[in-house]
């Protein structure tokens, strides 16, 4: 069994791992004239050969999907990529 310390330390070597990440996307994102958030919704497009929707975009950024479409509706005025809308059931869902 893991003692208490070591499993703060884990966290916290987990925690300084991922600031230091994200501190290089958004300085990526700023060279680019983006937000860290539009560049991470860009890089799971990217990686996402046959496209997602935006709930798979939310599910992995753990965010809401209210926020992923205002990301994709600033994206569509900075960044030139097709939308798909495809009908399932009532919702429209739509694929990138």
């Amino acid at each position: 069994m893991i003692a208490g310390k070591e499993i703060n330390d884990f966290v916290n070597s987990y925690c300084r791992l991922r600031d230091r990440q994200t501190a290089v996307y958004d300085r990526c994102a700023k060279m680019h004239g983006l937000t860290v958030n539009e560049l991470f919704v860009l890089d799971i497009l990217w990686f996402a050969p046959n496209g997602c929707t935006q709930k798979e975009i939310s599910d992995r950024l753990s965010s809401n999907k209210q926020t992923i479409n205002a990301i994709i509706n600033v994206l569509t005025s900075k960044v030139s990529f097709r939308i798909k809308r495809l009908k399932k059931t009532d919702a429209i869902n739509v694929l990138f």
